[in-house]
């Protein structure tokens, strides 16, 4: 089976009016926005990506995107790394400026065009870093310092109720106390 690889660049009205469907696999590699969020050895997994060009009721160009990969990211739990499945179906419409961008309906997200063409990765990459959760964590049961993170909430927690519960609370040295011998010289 031959390798598909999605174009440069497109004109959406061209390939609307036509009811164009782009299909390509991409290395995570050719996406270095994309590639800064992810974990190290995610470069190598593949994405697979479709394009469909058509026009709407209103005579509006419209993309309908689908992405499907798995990306590596980094737990901010417990530092270790983890695959996020990512499926992805958006519809699109090319515009030119906010204004047109504001008169969308809320079921079409705006896609910016530059010189009247749109790049497939670069729409391809957008989709894929705004499913990156916005602080990557393993599922609880699956973090690896998750008893370490519970030992510590629970010690926290216990010493605040402490406090509050009238006992005294624990006497800790004040990190400024060195100031004070500076301030009798």
């Amino acid at each position: 089976m031959k390798e598909e690889r999605l174009p440069i660049s497109i004109d959406p009205v061209r390939f609307s009016k036509a009811k164009r469907v782009c299909h390509g696999r991409v290395k995570l590699s050719e996406l270095p926005r994309l590639l800064e969020s992810l974990a190290p050895g995610a470069e190598e997994k593949i994405v697979e990506a479709e394009m469909g060009f058509s026009v709407d009721e209103e005579s509006r160009v419209v993309i309908e995107i689908k992405v499907k990969t798995v990306l590596l990211l980094v737990c901010q739990r417990c530092l270790g790394h983890f695959e996020l499945p990512v499926i992805i179906q958006h519809l699109l419409a090319p515009v030119q400026g906010f204004d047109e961008a504001e008169k969308l309906p809320t079921h079409l997200d705006p896609c910016w065009l530059k010189e009247g063409v749109v790049s497939p990765l670069e729409l391809v990459e957008e989709e894929l870093l705004l499913a990156i959760p916005l602080v990557p964590m393993h599922d609880e049961k699956e973090c690896e310092n998750a008893g370490i993170l519970e030992h510590l909430a629970f010690e926290t927690q216990r010493s605040f109720s402490a406090e509050s519960a009238g006992k005294e609370p624990r006497n800790l040295a004040n990190p400024f106390s060195v100031l004070s011998d500076l301030k009798h010289k």
